[in-house]
C-alpha cells in the first residue's frame, strides 16, 4: 500500500503479559528486548491510502 506515494506498513500486534493476559491492536513503533516473531505479507495491488476527511482516517483506495 502507498500513502503519499511511499510504502505504508499497516501492522497489527498481539502481546501477552506475565499473567497470560492478551492485548492486541495497531503497532506504530516497537523495541524488542529479547525475541520477537513477525509475519510480513505483501499484497499485489495498486491500492493506496487516501485521507477521508469525513472520518479523519487514511483509508484503502483500490479505485483507479
Amino acid at each position: 500500500m502507498l500513502k503519499d506515494g511511499e510504502p505504508f506498513i499497516h501492522a497489527h500486534i498481539t502481546i501477552s503479559d506475565h499473567d497470560l493476559g492478551v492485548k492486541g491492536g495497531h503497532l506504530f513503533e516497537a523495541k524488542v528486548g529479547a525475541v520477537g516473531e513477525f509475519i510480513l505479507r505483501t499484497i499485489d495491488t495498486d491500492g493506496k491510502r487516501e485521507f477521508d476527511p469525513n472520518i479523519g482516517l487514511f483509508c484503502m483506495d483500490f479505485n483507479d
